[in-house]
């Protein structure tokens, strides 16, 4: 069940942290925190090339802890539907952080090229074809990321051992709000492996 990633018997691994434990110690305590799969799924490889350390991802049905910007990314488009197991803080956040900052530019580019004129009444006005059609791409970008989004967010609510259905309180205004950012940033508990398949 997956040897020492170094290589070398007995060398201890220096972590990025400085600890200097080695992996052994830091899959002791992977193993307590999240889990006695964890110990071998979860926790990222730690491999060895000259003097840099690389991180190698967990397999898609595990959480990412610790998921760089990219790897949360392509991790939300592979799991495009699928709402059971985990996600990580990071893969949760670094999706909110990219949705909302792709879905504001295109949100804006009609009006900002002024395909969409907004009135000082309110209602809008589409001034040419490229307004429809920049407001058609920014439709399909939301549409396309609504299931993925809700999808991440349920996982998420399983790494926090609560229950998908927790989703079901945003509908009331603000408290629901407040409370689902709440549960999104609480750590990951261990028993929230009973949500893994």
């Amino acid at each position: 069940m997956g040897g020492r990633a170094n290589g070398g018997a007995g060398e201890p691994v220096a972590r990025a942290g400085g600890r200097g434990r080695g992996d052994e110690g830091e899959r002791r305590d992977a193993g307590t925190r999240y889990g006695a799969r964890a110990t071998v799924d979860a926790v990222a490889s730690i491999n060895r090339s000259g003097d840099a350390m690389t991180r190698t991802a967990p397999p898609l049905d595990q959480p990412y802890y610790g998921a760089p910007l990219g790897a949360a990314v392509r991790r939300f488009f592979a799991k495009y539907a699928t709402f059971g197991g985990r996600a990580s803080r990071s893969e949760y956040w670094w999706w909110v952080l990219t949705g909302a900052v792709v879905g504001a530019v295109l949100n804006a580019l009609p009006t900002l090229t002024d395909g969409i004129r907004v009135e000082a009444d309110g209602s809008m006005t589409v001034t040419g074809p490229h307004g429809i059609v920049l407001g058609l791409v920014w439709v399909v970008w939301a549409v396309g990321t609504f299931l993925p989004t809700l999808a991440v967010l349920v996982r998420r609510l399983h790494d926090a051992n609560r229950s998908g259905f927790w989703v079901l309180v945003g509908v009331f205004p603000l408290v629901g709000a407040i409370v689902l950012f709440v549960l999104t940033v609480l750590g990951p508990r261990p028993e929230g492996v009973r949500f893994d398949r």
